[in-house]
């Protein structure tokens, strides 16, 4: 999983998101749009997990230990390119 510095759309806004892609804009759907659009015709899917979009994990995971695995993850790539 990408730390969040690491995806397109961090601290940018949603122009600068489009042309970094070459696309003529960009559109984010709702979560609760995206649960209903995966789950819609299909009576036996109930819930899913949706913790990549909604920091609402299942586990103990919490902004604290996300930021540990960032910093981590950043020393190693910086070993890397040694």
């Amino acid at each position: 999983m990408p730390a969040a510095n690491e995806l397109v759309a961090f601290n940018r806004t949603e122009q600068e998101v489009g042309e970094i892609l070459g696309a003529d804009r960009v559109i984010y759907q709702s979560l609760p749009d995206l649960i209903n659009a995966c789950s819609d015709g299909n009576k036996y899917i109930t819930q899913f997990d949706t913790s990549c979009f909604s920091n609402e994990y299942v586990t103990a995971i919490d902004a604290d230990y996300l930021q540990q695995l960032e910093v981590i993850r950043s020393d190693k790539a910086k070993l890397k390119s040694q």
